[in-house]
């Protein structure tokens, strides 16, 4: 099924531009109006939309003081180049712990890939922390 803005729609709200179904609630539209729109059951566009209270969320973006793909591609060639976690972090300008840290949370010196763990880091830094 195709919306009229193109849009290919799955049999779950998945295919449906959720851009869009934030627009049209925040300009004041019913669920029903909006399930209308998108050929779906306005069940189905309260679970998209209630969480944010019809409000598109702000984008994601990493936090300042988060490791950044480069200092973790260096904290890899550290391992490569068999440096302790010591001296990485006096390179990169952080504290020992939080290369140690990054270490162990993605593999250690033996299984270390820097755009793996970056890829972890950003699903980990999701709220809330679901167990």
């Amino acid at each position: 099924m195709e919306c009229d803005d193109g849009w290919e729609i799955s049999s779950r709200f998945y295919g449906v531009p959720r851009r869009r179904s934030y627009g049209i609630a925040g300009s004041g539209e019913s669920l029903k109006a909006i399930g209308r729109a998108f050929g779906k059951p306005s069940s189905s566009i309260y679970n998209q939309v209630a969480p944010h209270g019809g409000i598109r969320p702000a984008p994601r973006r990493r936090s300042r003081l988060a490791l950044t793909v480069s200092e973790r591609e260096e904290i890899s060639r550290g391992i490569a180049a068999h440096q302790s976690a010591r001296s990485m972090a006096r390179l990169l300008g952080r504290s020992a712990s939080t290369v140690s840290r990054e270490l162990n949370r993605n593999g250690g010196h033996d299984g270390y890939r820097a755009t793996l763990a970056d890829e972890k880091a950003w699903v980990r830094s999701r709220r809330p922390k679901r167990l």
